[in-house]
């Protein structure tokens, strides 16, 4: 199995898997395999989440889907899922969006995975609506969940709209967000990477693409702060809060949800 990328989408959720308490992954565990299998992921995401509390809705959201989309790789590619594992492993060591994690951080994300993908019923279902495609060094997935699956070829960055509920609004931020990401990947100085004419299109988008920003900052993403604000004219973040990621996304995502956007 030659495969190279995985979707940039997903890292915020391979982050997550490797730094959740073993608790709370024991019980999104624990939950899948005593819940009715369905054919949504909102359904499914809805009854798991009354039973873990300890995580946001949406962050069990993504990382279900992640791991539907692991199960079904398996299920249809005849690939066992100690390959995915594998597969994942050495992407994490190869890639530089990794290099922050350790080999112990790694070794549990491998015992981890292979947990989530163990109540076989629920996700034997759901992967139902998940077609596979392997093609040499890439990954494509057309979902039938609530959310596309976007996967990325080795140097081609452009998001393909598999998804036809994804409007364009969004689309034109994820391609734009994707080609900043790779041509900012060695610039250190985050108000330079700000100032790069692909994170100024953005800005430029206006106040639709503010509900994808605040998605962004819930996956644990800090890089989109300076956007925001810019296209707010607003920072609900206190002075004494300033220069501590986690504060600062918690005060942006509480001002939106006072807002009233949905994301």
């Amino acid at each position: 199995m030659k495969i190279t990328q995985v979707p940039r989408q997903y890292y915020p959720v391979l982050n997550q898997l490797i730094e959740l308490d073993d608790t709370i992954i024991e019980d999104l565990v624990q939950s899948l395999k005593i819940v009715p299998p369905t054919l949504e992921l909102e359904a499914l995401t809805k009854t798991v989440a009354s039973q873990v509390r300890t995580i946001s809705q949406h962050r069990i959201s993504d990382i279900l889907e992640f791991v539907i989309s692991l199960y079904a790789l398996s299920d249809e590619q005849e690939i066992t899922q100690d390959e995915v594992v594998n597969f994942l492993d050495n992407f994490i060591r190869n890639s530089e969006e990794f290099t922050h994690i350790n080999l112990n951080h790694l070794e549990r994300l491998k015992h981890r995975l292979p947990r989530l993908m163990e109540p076989e019923s629920v996700l034997s279902v759901l992967s139902k609506s998940v077609n596979v495609i392997l093609d040499n060094e890439r990954i494509l997935v057309r979902s039938g969940l609530n959310k596309p699956g976007i996967w990325e070829k080795s140097g081609n960055y452009r998001v393909q709209n598999l998804d036809p509920t994804v409007s364009e609004v969004e689309k034109t931020f994820l391609e734009l967000a994707e080609q900043w990401r790779r041509e900012t990947r060695g610039i250190s100085s985050t108000n330079k990477a700000s100032m790069h004419p692909l994170y100024q299109q953005i800005i430029g988008m206006g106040k639709a693409v503010i509900p994808l920003l605040l998605r962004e900052l819930e996956r644990n993403s800090g890089q989109w702060f300076w956007a925001i604000k810019a296209i707010s004219r607003e920072d609900p973040v206190p002075p004494e809060k300033r220069g501590q990621t986690q504060e600062m996304i918690r005060y942006w995502l509480e001002w939106g949800k006072q807002k009233g956007y949905r994301w």
